[in-house]
């Protein structure tokens, strides 16, 4: 798993617990922000929005750089309350990777994945969603977690930074800390549904676990370096910067047979 997966499961931790946030700031921004509602109303207006969902469909762009690296991330989301799911994460070629698809696909009784090109019948879509969220660099953790749980359960602590545009829309942006990762949500003004989040911060890897990285490293990525250069190499704090766009829409006609164009 690549370094800039990590990056964004970690800051993704933000996305699963109970909420709590702080109180507003005063601020002397704009007169849009003065008016818009408490940083708890905004967020319970977007758990109810998934929650209340009985069609669901997204398309994204997930752009992420660690260090110098950069890849990016195309991410297609279908639902059909209350458990039939197909998600798509279709990674494009960068400097370490080659083209990767993965794909979780849910008709209730039945849920399989595909990662490597292997399929695998996963117990059940809450396990699937769990293991692919590494691999998926986090993306399983929003959309499809939270209309599968009815609802979103944000446990980073946010302050409104007043609003901004998002696409055709303008969204309340909302910022938080993860552990020293600045966490954004652009939640939109109308629908209260997440249309970008981003996260920035500096990942550090500790001398095990940056062992146990090149122990599982394969010869390609080791260019003729030792293990110790390489060591080196990976203890550095590198930056690491995450930026999730999505097209959201609530509730519009989705059959099975849409469901099945993604099938493995």
């Amino acid at each position: 798993m690549g370094a800039h997966h990590w990056s964004l499961v970690i800051a993704l931790g933000a996305l699963a617990c109970t909420a709590s946030t702080t109180a507003d700031p005063p601020t002397a921004s704009t007169h849009a922000a003065e008016r818009s509602p408490a940083v708890e109303e905004i967020l319970r207006r977007m758990s109810e929005r998934y929650a209340s969902a009985k069609t669901y469909r997204d398309d994204g762009t997930l752009h992420s750089k660690i260090g110098d690296a950069r890849s990016v991330t195309r991410v297609r989301t279908l639902w059909i309350a209350p458990d039939q799911l197909a998600f798509e994460a279709l990674r494009e070629h960068d400097r370490y990777f080659d083209p990767t698809r993965i794909l979780i696909t849910s008709r209730g009784d039945s849920t399989r994945t595909l990662f490597l090109g292997r399929i695998r019948e996963e117990p059940s879509l809450d396990d699937a969603l769990y293991a692919m969220q590494g691999v998926s660099q986090g993306t399983t953790g929003l959309a499809p977690r939270w209309l599968l749980e009815r609802g979103c359960r944000l446990s980073a602590r946010y302050v409104l930074d007043g609003q901004e545009p998002c696409g055709s829309s303008i969204c309340f942006k909302l910022v938080g800390d993860l552990r020293g990762y600045t966490v954004t949500l652009d939640i939109d003004t109308t629908t209260f549904a997440l249309r970008r989040y981003r996260s920035r911060g500096t990942l550090q890897l500790d001398e095990a676990n940056a062992r146990k990285r090149i122990e599982a490293m394969p010869s390609s990525l080791r260019a003729g370096r030792t293990d110790d250069a390489l060591l080196e190499s990976l203890t550095k704090p590198v930056d690491v910067e995450d930026d999730l766009v999505i097209a959201p829409v609530f509730d519009a006609p989705i059959t099975p047979a849409d469901l099945d164009q993604l099938a493995p």
